[in-house]
């Protein structure tokens, strides 16, 4: 099998992403995302909306039938995925179209160019990490919640979390905590050439 043979030094330089318009088609609010996080209709909805903005850009008019491929190809994956609210999607257009795509590599006698396609933020799934009884006593400092970030340990006193609660709040055994993880990703897609055409694969 011929290995794929990638040109490094040219896809670090189209890595930056100031070579690109960003342009949002899909924004949302945070008070409507703490809403419904769940809701696996409002994630349809949310795909469905940036399906909307997005054909307003008309890309493969643009001569960009490649970067429209590759954005509804992955919002069609992304309304498959339960539980994860889109928060905002935004197209990279190249500035430069003439140079669109960097090659990236050959296989089997293909030529295959990249480029990067696609920023949005996303939230994962909320999952229940405690009950009322762990909750009082956390509230009553017996216990400290800790969280781990990349092998990192956080120690939260209850103190952090009340300062920014009612002052009349109240524990109750029917409390219980959420978390989210909130992430921003940048998609590089890679395009097969046929002839003078850009396929995304």
């Amino acid at each position: 099998m011929e290995p794929l043979r990638s040109h490094r030094s040219r896809q670090k330089a189209e890595d930056d992403s100031s070579h690109y318009d960003e342009i949002v088609v899909f924004s949302k609010d945070d008070d409507i995302i703490c809403a419904d996080m769940s809701s696996t209709d409002t994630c349809r909805t949310d795909i469905e909306n940036a399906k909307a903005g997005f054909f307003a850009l008309n890309l493969s008019e643009q001569g960009l039938a490649a970067l429209e491929d590759a954005c509804l190809n992955e919002l069609d994956a992304m309304a498959n995925l339960e539980g994860i609210p889109l928060y905002e999607y935004t197209v990279l257009v190249p500035k430069n179209r003439a140079l669109s795509y960097t090659y990236y590599g050959t296989y089997h006698g293909v030529p295959f160019y990249t480029s990067l396609s696609i920023k949005k933020e996303i939230t994962y799934e909320k999952n229940d990490i405690g009950t009322g009884q762990k909750i009082l006593q956390w509230s009553s400092a017996a216990v400290n919640l800790f969280m781990c970030f990349a092998g990192k340990e956080i120690s939260l006193p209850w103190a952090v979390v009340s300062s920014n609660l009612p002052s009349n709040f109240t524990v109750r055994l029917t409390d219980w905590t959420d978390y989210y993880a909130n992430a921003e990703a940048i998609t590089r897609s890679i395009y097969a050439k046929s002839g003078s055409a850009y396929l995304h694969v």
